[in-house]
C-alpha cells in the first residue's frame, strides 16, 4: 500500500512471483472509502478530444481564433495545427494565442514552477479533488 497524498491510499494484488508493475487488481481509497477498483486487461476509453489534423482543414467545430486586435494565421498543414503570429508580436497573448495548464491541488512544485515560468502566472490554475 502506498500513501500518495493525506487521505488517499491505492492498493494493489499481485500474484506469486509477479513483477511490480503487473497487479491483477488494484483499488483506490479516499478517507478509508473504496473509490475505484480495476482488474488486469485490455481496456480502453474514447479520447475526449482528439484531431489528427490528417486532412489539411481546420474543424471550425474544435477550433476557434480569440484575437483583439490583429489575427494570427491559424491553419492545418502537414498534419500539424499552424500558428503564425503578426510581425513584432510582443506577447501571445495579445495575439490569441492561450495556453492554460491545470493541476490537482498537491501538484509537484517543480512541475509548477516550470509551468509557471512558461506559461506566467495567470494561465496556471490549481483546482482543488472533484468529488
Amino acid at each position: 500500500m502506498a500513501d500518495i497524498r493525506s487521505g488517499w491510499e491505492l492498493l494493489a494484488e499481485y500474484p506469486a512471483n509477479s513483477a511490480a508493475n503487473q497487479p491483477t487488481k488494484e483499488y483506490g481509497y479516499r478517507n478509508g472509502q473504496l473509490l475505484i477498483s480495476a482488474e488486469a486487461g485490455n481496456a480502453s476509453a474514447p479520447a475526449a478530444f482528439a484531431d489528427d489534423f490528417n486532412d489539411n482543414s481546420l474543424n471550425a467545430n474544435s477550433w476557434s481564433v480569440y484575437y483583439p486586435g490583429t489575427s494570427p494565421t491559424v491553419s492545418e498543414q502537414s498534419q500539424q495545427l499552424q500558428i503564425t503570429l503578426s510581425p513584432n508580436t510582443a506577447a501571445a497573448d495579445a495575439n490569441g494565442v492561450k495556453t492554460m495548464a491545470y493541476f490537482a491541488r498537491g501538484s509537484s512544485e517543480k512541475v509548477l514552477k516550470v509551468a509557471r515560468k512558461w506559461l506566467g502566472d495567470k494561465n496556471v490554475k490549481i483546482f482543488d479533488d472533484v468529488k
